[in-house]
C-alpha cells in the first residue's frame, strides 16, 4: 500500500506538469493514455507517466517518419 504523503506529492507533481504541456495534450488524451496502457503496468499510472508515454510514442513516430 502506498504512503499517503507520497501519493499527495505525486498528485502535486502531476498537477504542476500540466502547465508545461502543449495545448494538444488534453486532459482527455492523458486519461485515455492511462486507460489504454494501464493493463501493461503493475503500478497505477500517473499523469506524469501518461506524459512520458505520449512523448515516447511521439519519438517513435518521428523516427519512423524519417526512415
Amino acid at each position: 500500500m502506498r504512503n499517503p504523503k507520497t501519493n499527495r506529492r505525486k498528485e502535486e507533481c502531476d498537477q504542476r506538469s500540466r502547465s508545461d504541456l502543449p495545448d494538444w495534450v488534453s486532459d482527455e488524451l492523458l486519461k485515455k493514455t492511462i486507460e489504454i496502457w494501464q493493463p501493461y503496468y503493475p503500478n497505477q499510472l500517473t499523469r506524469d507517466d501518461a506524459i512520458a508515454i505520449i512523448n515516447n510514442v511521439g519519438g517513435v513516430i518521428d523516427c519512423l517518419r524519417r526512415e
